[in-house]
């Protein structure tokens, strides 16, 4: 299907909404994308139509569920080219799946994680807690002044002590994309494993875990026009079935005794508890709509749309663009900074102004921005919907807000 925003837009309900007599301007979508009324319909249609529990009844229901559920797991191995539905956990969304990891994989406390400078919190803070409580070793590799990925660097912070190297693939702050095959290789090479957070880089279709070789994989489906609450883990077989649950209980165990169990098999002892079905059947729809549209159209449209937002801020007085200069390496992303100007006064005016959207502060990467020195920054962040008047509107109100609180015409 030919990517048309201007059309597409009308897709969603929620950009619809009129708010102080002016149309909304969503550019926070690195944050949480916005779901079209085909996937809000099929949440409904589970609470309305088939509100049952999966893999634990018989009846109607329960069977429907289960039909629904299983089609989302393989519609999700299809949106990352797994090999097959069996490899892919249903689990409430990335930062889960990363604790998962971290506390199932097994490694000991003289084996180490290697992670970037530009980790979010959710791929820093479990190997860190680790580290201290004595369970693992835990080291950072240094990207570029530019935030681009530097082999040299990346080798150099290897040692013989690393069993796991665990990298975003596309950073939230720059928009940077890691060469997650180039890292592959050269960890297994040295008998190292490979996990990517690839929240940011599923929603630009960016993902084929068998062409890049990752080992484990996990993503949020908020971030891909789907619902809340539901993410997903790719692993391949041989961890997939040798990985320890993060939480045992209903629907992850065969049978139990008074002092023992015997769990399911994977994926399933993974996936314990009453789940998010509604989302769950909701994400199916989801990758659906994500799948009608070609790698390239998503890629050439982002690329319009951050090539206009980069160009037209930069001739802005004070404006400072987080990463490269070149916007075809930083994605869906354009984070700047205003100098003299507080990022949350940006973002509260800007929404006062013209309804615009953005995200300001340390975007859950606080680390990277402590160490650098880094102010505060806007994120703009954009999404199929989004379209070039978007942009000029966002500019718009950056020049009224540099003229009325920046002393800058």
């Amino acid at each position: 299907m030919k990517l048309n925003p201007d059309k597409l837009r009308l897709e969603f309900p929620a950009l619809q909404q009129s708010l102080r007599g002016r149309s909304i301007v969503y550019l926070d979508n690195a944050c949480t994308t916005v779901p079209p009324q085909s996937v809000i319909q099929a949440v409904s249609d589970f609470y309305s139509r088939f509100p049952g529990c999966h893999a634990r009844a018989s009846h109607f229901f329960g069977r429907k569920v289960t039909e629904y559920y299983e089609k989302t797991r393989q519609k999700l191995q299809l949106l990352i080219n797994a090999g097959d539905g069996g490899q892919i956990i249903l689990l409430p969304n990335t930062t889960t799946a990363v604790n998962l990891v971290a506390n199932g994989i097994g490694l000991k406390n003289d084996e180490c994680v290697l992670c970037s400078n530009i980790e979010h919190n959710s791929n820093l803070l479990p190997w860190q807690i680790h580290a201290k409580k004595g369970l693992l070793r835990h080291r950072v590799f240094e990207l570029r002044q530019d935030n681009t990925f530097d082999m040299g660097r990346f080798a150099a912070a290897f040692s013989p002590d690393v069993r796991l190297v665990s990298v975003v693939h596309r950073s939230n702050v720059t928009g940077v994309a890691l060469p997650i095959k180039q890292i592959c290789d050269f960890a297994h090479e040295r008998g190292a494993i490979v996990f990517v957070d690839a929240a940011q880089s599923v929603p630009e279709r960016a993902v084929d875990v068998m062409a890049t070789g990752v080992d484990l994989l996990a993503f949020s489906m908020h971030k891909a026009y789907g619902p809340s609450g539901v993410g997903a883990l790719y692993a391949r077989d041989e961890l997939l079935h040798t990985m320890e649950p993060l939480l045992v209980g209903g629907e992850g165990v065969e049978d139990t005794t008074y002092d023992r169990y015997i769990p399911s098999v994977a994926p399933a002892r993974f996936e314990v508890g009453l789940q998010n079905y509604a989302g769950i059947v909701g994400s199916g729809v989801a990758a659906d709509f994500l799948m009608q549209f070609s790698v390239k159209d998503i890629h050439d449209h982002l690329q319009a749309l951050n090539a206009l937002a980069t160009q037209e801020l930069l001739k802005l007085p004070g404006v400072m663009i987080l990463g490269p200069a070149d916007p075809a390496l930083r994605g869906s992303i354009c984070n700047f900074v205003l100098d003299g100007v507080d990022s949350y006064d940006v973002a509260s005016l800007l929404d006062e102004y013209s309804n615009i959207m953005v995200r300001p502060g340390k975007s859950c990467v606080h680390s990277w921005f402590n160490a650098t020195k880094t102010p505060d920054s806007v994120r703009v962040s954009f999404a199929l919907y989004n379209t070039l008047d978007d942009v000029e509107i966002l500019v718009e109100g950056i020049k009224r807000i540099r003229k009325n609180i920046g002393g800058v015409k």
